[in-house]
Order: structure tokens, then sequence, then C-alpha cells
């Protein structure tokens, strides 16, 4: 689990590095596990390497406090972190 952490670290370092941290950086796509919280009008997933906003229209709202693995394109656009999830599912029942 580390090591995918580390991994989308490193690619999102580098993506900074190659455009900078003011641009839209999209990655190939990404497997990160996380609670879902709420954020605005919206939820994110709280991950040990940051925040991802995720992009969708879907209602988490079933899936507040509870651990998620979910895959997906991740960007970055002035400093917040996006997912666009392609999947996704349930790590821990509550």
């Amino acid at each position: 689990m580390k090591r995918i952490g580390m991994m989308l670290i490193a690619v999102l370092v580098v993506s900074f590095m190659a455009l900078g941290t003011t641009g839209s950086v999209f990655a190939e796509e990404t497997t990160v596990e996380g609670t879902v919280q709420s954020a605005g009008d919206g939820f994110a997933l709280e991950t040990d390497s940051g925040s991802f906003m995720i992009d969708s229209d879907e209602d988490f709202s079933d899936y507040m406090g509870k651990t998620v693995k979910m895959t997906g394109s991740v960007t970055s656009e002035e400093g917040t972190q996006y997912i666009v999830p392609s999947s996704y599912e349930l790590v821990q029942a509550e």
C-alpha cells in the first residue's frame, strides 16, 4: 500500500516539475486508498499522501467516513488534486 502511495507522489512530483504548479497535470490511472469525506458541495478522498477532490456526479454519501480503494485519473489544478474515478470498492465496512 505504501508503495502505491509513493508511486503516486513520484508521478505528481515529476509532473509538477515538468509543467509547474499552475496548470492542469494529467496522469495515467492511479489507485489510491483513503477515507471519503464531505468537501463543500462534493466529496474528497483523504489518503496518507494527501487529499483528492472526487470529480464525479455520483453521490458518495453512503461511503462517508468509510475506507475505499479508488482507481481513476488524477489531475492537479492550482494546488488542488482531483481524481476522476473509473472504479472504486469499499475496503472496510462499519
